[in-house]
């Protein structure tokens, strides 16, 4: 039942699953393209297209809160935290490639969310994640 007429006697390669459909035998495909297809499988499963908008979600928010605190109306007292952070390179440390401040100014925003606005453990983890991912790109 379900079958087309004439492979009632032919016995397929593959196991039938719902949902799968039957793939070429390996034979006739090369080591390249298998590992092509790989990579293909890697990036389309291993993160979601959900996921990376949760990260890009996540990278804006830090770039708002990061623009909030190097404003030219905000200042930064001496007394409270570290030259690091009025250094120059201090606005850009959420770009795509990141420099010397960046683990810094990452360690306060994680902080932040975590502590100050009370975010689950998880939201955190995803944050750092997400931050990783965009400068492991580069």
């Amino acid at each position: 039942m379900g079958r087309q007429q004439g492979s009632l006697n032919k016995k397929p390669l593959i196991p039938e699953s719902p949902g799968k459909r039957k793939t070429p035998s390996s034979e006739n495909v090369t080591l390249e393209a298998i590992h092509h297809i790989k990579e293909v499988g890697k990036q389309a499963h291993l993160q979601a297209e959900k996921m990376w908008k949760a990260y890009d979600g996540h990278v804006g928010q830090g770039h708002k809160w990061l623009q909030s605190h190097t404003s030219s109306s905000s200042s930064i007292p001496t007394s409270i935290v570290e030259d690091i952070y009025n250094d120059p390179g201090f606005k850009d440390v959420f770009e795509k490639v990141p420099n010397h401040c960046s683990d810094k100014a990452l360690a306060l925003y994680l902080s932040w969310r975590g502590f100050h606005e009370n975010q689950s453990q998880s939201t955190v983890e995803g944050v750092h994640v997400a931050f990783k991912k965009l400068w492991d790109s580069t």
